[in-house]
């Protein structure tokens, strides 16, 4: 009996499916699923279609390239107006004068 019952409920899920795919023109797409029930949904819905390629990969290893490329930069292939490392370590090391204007305000009682 519940063989029976079986069958007659895969007929009708095949029949709809017919209906749908006639309605709309293209091929059945299975909607998202919780990962729990997946498996009962797909022996039920049988998805023949294959899913599409990703670039995932591909993007991967453009942007290790390009990262590779970054790091491969001789400092001197360097444009004149990039300042050098040497340059950078000298301004932070230099003495820090506060202009006159700047002094008038007392801040040592917040400090």
């Amino acid at each position: 009996m519940s063989e029976n019952r079986e069958r007659k409920r895969k007929e009708a899920l095949e029949q709809i499916h017919r209906q749908k795919e006639l309605r709309s023109g293209e091929a059945f797409r299975m909607p998202a699923v919780h990962p729990r029930y997946r498996a009962a949904y797909e022996s039920i819905y049988q998805e023949d279609e294959e899913r599409p390629h990703s670039t995932f990969f591909i993007r991967l290893m453009v942007s290790i390239l390009l990262f590779a490329g970054f790091l491969n930069l001789d400092e001197e292939t360097l444009p004149k107006t990039i300042p050098r490392r040497t340059e950078i370590i000298h301004e932070i090391q230099a003495p820090f004068d506060i202009p006159a204007s700047l002094k008038q305000f007392d801040l040592s009682h917040i400090l």
